[in-house]
């Protein structure tokens, strides 16, 4: 199943393409994406890691969070870091992705968070893993965050025992 998800993100049924869809459209769209990023995210993902649709060829370009809440505090105590002045190898490669991975978390984290802390929901979501992940969703929308494309992750399809009493 790990290679039929990889086609459904890159849409290379040859198994090919190490980049998804809609990475390479906002590569096209931000070349210079890592030393200059756009004021608010490309992507949100919630819920999971990255997931290939978002990888470009150097960038992922979604921004994943777990818990928007917890974004105030990483604003308030990061420091950003020179992408520019990298050793020419290796270890340069590596740490300049490092590097830029962290400097938009940090650059977002607070955009995010004005966003999810300028409003409510307006109506209550059950207790479910999905449900308090739209309505983190359902916040940067209506904190008017800006962002067009978000991802949520439905989890417990992944069961290698009891399969009939889990999947029902």
């Amino acid at each position: 199943h790990f290679s039929g998800s990889d086609i459904w993100a890159s849409t290379d049924g040859n198994d090919v393409e190490r980049t998804g869809w809609l990475g390479r459209y906002f590569e096209d769209l931000y070349p210079d994406y890592t030393v200059n990023p756009p004021a608010i995210p490309a992507a949100v993902q919630i819920g999971s890691v990255g997931n290939l649709i978002f990888d470009g060829i150097d960038n992922n370009y979604a921004f994943s969070v777990a818990n928007p809440q917890q974004l105030e505090n990483i604003a308030s105590n990061g420091t950003l870091y020179n992408v520019t002045d990298l050793p020419e190898c290796t270890y340069g490669d590596h740490l300049g992705f490092l590097r830029s991975t962290t400097n938009t978390t940090f650059n977002y984290a607070s955009v995010i968070s004005d966003a999810y802390m300028s409003v409510e929901n307006s109506v209550s979501y059950p207790d479910t893993d999905i449900s308090r992940q739209l309505a983190n969703v359902a916040r940067m929308i209506k904190g008017n965050l800006g962002t067009k494309v978000y991802m949520v992750s439905l989890g417990g399809f992944d069961t290698h025992a009891n399969q009939k009493d889990k999947h029902q």
